[in-house]
């Protein structure tokens, strides 16, 4: 008898007492002690108990965020028959749950990822899981080869709406099913493999439950899109043979708001609890799950990832990936394992290259589809997944003290005196420019001329209409690990500019000579939806970072900006996350101390090295302009193509500065300009 069987007797057998004995009064008794059996061991018989009772009319099921919390007991003291019955109740459950699991515990095939069961121990009982080609593994972006021979994928089906779709607790995953022909082919696959099934892994909290990891970035959960390969015309069949199975491995990234295109999914758990439930949930089309950017991807040689862990898998691990929020997160770990735990930690740990590599592939056909909509506008949204602490207090500014207020006051009367000086009948007096209705962009022109020029900046960056044959050379960082003896903070009344005592300079990079290192700022927007100045696929991040340099043969930047190849800037995106990016921390400490314009202030030593990405051979490169006043045309631009993080309380200290004409320093950034005919090249192929 399995541990299964003898649960599913246990309860309905229990459901039996319950029917021929329990009174309306007992109701509540009766998920008291339903509720006596939740536990890590015993979870699976608690959720039997209450399934089935509720099925009998004893308990009425609610809400999901009370399913586990009985209400308090309604019964008086007076009902001595309905408390023995209670307790006959309780014993034979306890009894039942215990001789289930003395003939369950250890076997051969109850595998699972707990201390007992977990991936440890498979090997015992399936020698294949001791093999030298197991999955997941750790892939390092700067370890993976990159001549591997590649074409575009080709999906067949891949849009289509199934019309029968289950989804099932498998006691270790929850499994999608659909009744479509889809299939795959192209990428680095050595064939054409058919759609089998996909499903998921997740952690308990959110700082993991992604099997695989990427530069060391454990993710809150990962998707497995599997295939088997169609000349083999089974999946039984494929598993028997090493080049059988294709899974695409889908990375998923915490999001502030739901993924809409998991909703049927997590609508659906609710109803697979328990291990082995099954239930229909309304059509998922499979290209919603896959990350925009499917010619970005790493593959290598592995297995299965559960028992029998069959060394049969081409893997396929897409760079970029789709969002999930918290809440959806929070309903995976509702469900219950089929050792009677909670399911969560659903991952393998990783498992030994043995000399394999992997493989990195930048495909030149960038996108899914050209014309599919895209369900997430802002993917910097949470990428670092650390623990949540939305509970503990956001700093704030101490404002009680006298002197505080005497000086808030002072502005105040200084900001109102300088801006009705400025405005003559509503009008911005020259070289008054800001982010405002009044002073905007849409008015620079006027005062600067060159601002309507016709190579501006910032612009909108589409990867798939990029050019590819820029000649590339890595960059050379002189002193960018540096730490500089005075630094100093500057609220520039438009933004905050970090300078700094230190010589360093780059070169490389496709620049056209070495560029020495002048000053870097920033831009961010009112809300953390918005901020950076250029966007990239249609997306705009928080935040941008601007590292200035100038031509070094000019001598000078007042100079160099004389010139149209006289200076470089490294646009460094910034994408939320959940905590504070350490690196940042001497700038958003010393923004308190700069709070009105003009203020300066010394703060701690900054890196420069240490606000760029991890990679820096991914990059944009386009000619452009300075994006403020007097917007010179004298800009080689580099944006590169991956982030830094940046948290939300961190943002909301830039947010607390004053501007030149005296409201908050915030949205300072500039609309998008035209190309006009302007190339945008990318660094990799």
């Amino acid at each position: 008898m399995t541990r299964n069987g003898d649960r599913q007797k246990v309860a309905l057998f229990l459901v039996f007492l319950l029917v021929f004995s329990v009174t309306i009064e007992e109701v509540s008794t009766c998920q008291q002690a339903c509720a006596s059996f939740e536990g890590a061991a015993q979870r699976k018989t608690y959720h039997l108990c209450l399934k089935q009772s509720r099925e009998h009319g004893y308990i009425k099921a609610g809400p999901p965020s009370t399913r586990h919390r009985p209400t308090s007991a309604t019964k008086t003291d007076g009902h001595n028959l309905g408390a023995m019955k209670t307790l006959l109740f309780v014993l034979v459950l306890a009894v039942a749950v215990a001789q289930a699991k003395a003939h369950g515990r250890g076997r051969s095939g109850d595998w699972g990822y707990g201390n007992e069961n977990g991936p440890d121990t498979w090997p015992d009982h399936f020698p294949t899981c001791g093999g030298s080609r197991q999955s997941p593994v750790a892939i390092n972006t700067g370890e993976a080869e990159t001549d591997i021979p590649h074409t575009s994928f080709h999906f067949v089906n891949y849009d289509a709406k199934p019309t029968t779709v289950t989804l099932t607790n498998t006691g270790h995953s929850v499994q999608v099913n659909m009744d479509i022909n889809a299939s795959v082919s192209g990428g680095s696959l050595t064939g054409e493999f058919v759609f089998h099934q996909f499903h998921f892994h997740w952690g308990a909290v959110y700082t993991r439950g992604s099997e695989h990891t990427v530069d060391h970035n454990r993710f809150p959960g990962e998707l497995h899109l599997v295939h088997y390969r169609e000349s083999y015309g089974s999946w039984a069949e494929a598993v028997k043979h090493e080049d059988g199975v294709a899974v695409f491995s889908v990375l998923l990234e915490l999001h502030l708001t739901d993924n809409p295109n998991l909703h049927p999914i997590v609508n659906g758990l609710m109803d697979v609890i328990l291990p082995h439930e099954t239930a229909l949930i309304s059509p998922v089309v499979l290209h919603s799950l896959l990350p925009s950017n499917v010619d970005h991807f790493f593959s290598y040689s592995g297995s299965l990832t559960t028992p029998g862990c069959d060394e049969v898998v081409e893997w396929t691990i897409f760079r970029d990936r789709i969002p999930i929020s918290n809440s959806q997160l929070k309903q995976f770990r509702e469900l219950t394992a089929g050792d009677g735990s909670t399911l969560q930690d659903n991952f393998r740990t990783l498992q030994p290259l043995n000399g394999r590599k992997s493989s990195a592939a930048q495909g030149s056909a960038c996108c899914l589809e050209q014309s599919r909509e895209r369900s997430f506008t802002n993917a910097c949204r949470f990428t670092h997944w650390p623990a949540l602490a939305t509970d503990q207090p956001q700093p704030r500014r101490l404002m009680g003290h006298t002197v505080g207020v005497m000086k808030t006051l002072l502005l105040v009367l200084v900001l109102e005196v300088a801006t009705a000086q400025a405005r003559v009948d509503g009008q911005v007096r020259t070289g008054e420019w800001g982010y405002g209705a009044d002073n905007g962009p849409h008015t620079w022109q006027y005062t600067f001329p060159a601002c309507g020029g016709r190579r501006q900046s910032p612009v909108a960056i589409n990867t798939c209409e990029t050019e590819t044959d820029l000649p590339l050379t890595p960059f050379h960082f002189n002193n960018y690990d540096a730490k500089s003896t005075t630094v100093t903070l500057t609220n520039t009344g438009h933004s905050v500019q970090v300078n700094m005592d230190v010589n360093a300079s780059v070169s490389g990079g496709s620049l056209t000579g070495e560029f020495v290192f002048h000053q870097f700022h920033f831009h961010w927007g009112a809300a953390d939806t918005h901020g950076s100045e250029h966007t990239v696929d249609q997306v705009r991040c928080p935040a941008e970072i601007h590292l200035v340099h100038y031509l070094k043969s000019y001598g000078s930047f007042e100079e160099a900006v004389k010139h149209e190849d006289g200076v470089a800037v490294f646009g460094v995106m910034l994408e939320l996350s959940y905590t504070d990016n350490p690196n940042l921390h001497p700038i958003i400490n010393g923004l308190r101390g700069v709070i009105l314009p003009h203020e300066t202030a010394l703060i701690s030593s900054v890196a420069l090295h240490s606000l760029l990405p991890s990679n820096v051979d991914h990059f944009f490169r386009y000619s452009g302009s300075l994006t403020t006043p007097g917007c010179d045309e004298v800009v080689e631009w580099t944006i590169f193509r991956d982030r830094i993080h940046i948290s939300s309380s961190q943002l909301k200290q830039f947010r607390e500065l004053t501007a030149e004409d005296g409201s908050t320093l915030q949205d300072n950034f500039r609309t998008l300009q035209p190309l006009n005919e302007r190339e945008v090249y990318r660094s990799w192929l």
